[in-house]
């Protein structure tokens, strides 16, 4: 028993400390309103005995004693000169039950302002530690498994929360209301405490079962999450070749299995409530018999030690119902500070020397790079200029797209150093670096908004803003296509750009990295999913960048290449320079 009460403690502190991280003092604010609430409800209670004497008794003169030690309510409103009769208990009644009203109010506004400030600071924590996430760190996480953490596990926690203060709350009514039994009638509070306390024992196997269900709750949501994620992202794939339905079948098993588990949960905290004010009454019966018969007591007394432990009856069913339902979101609250937890061992510190742009070139000084002890490049040194325009050809799997992301900074080498206008990456701001280098990749990157915020990043829609965006999609060679809209540069693009067309999307990709004000351009694979004279389209709008620009452009087609400044071959971990002039057709897959 004593190791269960220890573990009791130590998991109602660990998750009381989780909350304490987001809304600090906070909390002891909203446990004072509760703390009032009960004082004052109590003081009121404690006056329908004299009440009653009033309405009852033949001489309707009040005997204090009938109140116990809470006499001295009476005794203080003798000492204001105030005579006891009906009117002045009633407006006394009146009187703290409308105090009572005014901290009901404000706790329960307390409750409404802490939670929503729990799932914005929680979602603000998620954000920073996401937003500095290493690269490398991301992409072996769960994609489902982050945005259920952000959408659906912030909610629980915040209905975790909702459910933890009200037992904490419901916790400080009871203690309120059984040192105000006690107070009027100890021996009477005593028998019931004790009898309430060996309810517990019995709810015991609820807690525990309601605490497995939660966590296994929180795994299928997971992967639920995971599956609408691709489900939306490859809808295109699945209606082309109708496999909806066989994926829609797999999807609906995964929410038919989160449905009978949040059922389980229910079932339980069900059968508990039902279960548990009729154990308590019998329980208050057998005392009052006790008392009554055995013990020979002041029946004013219990009457007025009744009435507070009824309320605290009250609030032991809901204290036991809170935390019930507090144990079926206590799987978010692991979750949550794991996935936090293993997100702030994958944020990447970087040195605080910032650069403004890159002047001369980037450098691969004997860079190498290895995933899982297999070799991806070895001993690369490769150097681009500005002004020049690099193709980089290669197998599918030779390390193209690894060139792509070291010369990005979103990995860093294993071996060898790449250098900034002669300064080591190692030794710049990486961030500040990568402010200066557009990206584009095969599958262009479109949100669901309007065109002016997919070009600006959402910047704000300024002259000097307007201005720079018309540049940047005129030399993007989409400026005419935008201005036949019917919005213009307001226009919404659909989900992943699903009304436009394979080169308008690129062409946006390309408006949105010279609205950036770029210095290196990195293309991998842009153009391969165009067709062909789309290709040459989007091809002949990058040689045009090229005076402004650095540019290296992956490609599989050596045809695409033809004018380039210098063409590699990326072939069992080594880069080497080939002839570009007078080429034969030639693709790599």
């Amino acid at each position: 028993m004593k190791s269960q009460i220890k573990e009791l403690l130590k998991h109602n502190f660990s998750s009381l400390a989780f909350y304490y991280r987001f809304l600090g003092f906070s909390i002891i604010w909203m446990l004072s309103m509760s703390l009032l609430v009960g004082l004052l409800d109590g003081l009121g209670l404690a006056m329908f005995v004299p009440l009653l004497q009033l309405v009852s008794g033949d001489n309707r003169k009040i005997n204090p004693e009938m109140i116990g030690n809470l006499r001295f309510l009476i005794d203080g409103l003798n000492s204001f000169g105030l005579e006891l009769n009906l009117i002045v208990v009633l407006s006394v009644i009146a009187f703290f039950f409308t105090l009572k009203g005014i901290a009901k109010w404000l706790e329960q506004f307390l409750r409404v302002v802490y939670n929503q400030k729990l799932i914005r600071n929680a979602r603000l924590q998620l954000l920073r530690n996401l937003t500095n996430l290493n690269y490398s760190f991301f992409i072996n996480h769960s994609s489902g498994r982050l945005q259920n953490a952000m959408t659906g596990e912030v909610w629980r926690l915040a209905q975790g929360f909702y459910s933890y203060s009200a037992m904490f709350q419901n916790l400080i009514l009871l203690i309120t209301y059984l040192a105000l039994a006690f107070f009027a009638n100890p021996t009477f509070a005593i028998m019931v405490m004790l009898g309430g306390g060996l309810t517990n024992f019995l709810f015991r196997m609820f807690y525990k079962k309601t605490k497995q269900l939660s966590l296994c709750l929180v795994s299928e949501q997971n992967s639920l999450q995971s599956l609408v994620i691709q489900f939306v992202a490859n809808f295109k794939y699945l209606k082309a070749t109708n496999r909806t339905k066989n994926y829609s079948k797999h999807l609906r098993d995964k929410i038919i299995e989160v449905e009978l588990t949040n059922r389980k949960i229910g079932e339980i905290d069900s059968l508990s409530a039902g279960f548990r004010e009729p154990l308590l009454i019998y329980i208050l019966i057998v005392v009052i018999c006790i008392q009554a018969y055995f013990l020979k007591g002041n029946i004013g007394s219990v009457i007025v030690s009744l009435l507070f432990l009824y309320r605290g009856l009250s609030s032991v069913v809901l204290l036991q119902s809170s935390y019930n339902r507090f144990l079926s979101f206590h799987g978010s609250i692991e979750n949550y500070d794991k996935l936090n937890n293993e997100l702030k061992k994958g944020v990447q510190q970087f040195s605080d020397n910032e650069i403004q742009d890159i002047r001369n070139s980037v450098v691969f000084e004997n860079v190498s790079f290895a995933y899982n002890d297999k070799v991806i490049l070895s001993n690369v040194n490769f150097r681009v200029n500005k002004g020049e325009l690099i193709g980089v050809i290669g197998e599918s799997g030779s390390g193209k797209t690894t060139l792509i992301n070291l010369i990005a900074g979103l990995i860093r080498p294993g071996g060898g150093d790449i250098k900034i206008d002669g300064a080591s990456l190692v030794d710049i701001n990486v961030p500040s670096y990568q402010n200066r280098i557009g990206y584009i990749t095969q599958e262009p990157i479109i949100f669901e908004d309007s065109i002016f915020n997919n070009v600006t990043f959402w910047d704000t829609p300024s002259k000097a803003n307007l201005d720079r965006f018309c540049n940047a999609v005129r030399k993007a060679h989409i400026f005419d296509f935008i201005d036949s809209l019917p919005l213009k540069e307001h226009e919404v693009i659909g989900l992943n750009g699903a009304n436009l067309s394979g080169g308008q999307k690129q062409r946006l990709s390309i408006a949105r990295e010279l609205y950036k004000n770029i210095d290196f351009l990195l293309l991998d694979e842009a153009t391969s999913a165009l067709d062909q004279e789309t290709q040459k389209q989007i091809t002949k709008t990058i040689m045009e960048l090229k005076k402004d620009l650095a540019i290296v452009y992956i490609t599989h087609n050596l045809d695409h290449l033809k004018g380039f400044s210098k063409v590699f071959e990326v072939a069992n971990g080594n880069l080497i320079e080939k002839s570009n002039t007078n080429s034969s057709s030639h693709s790599y897959f």
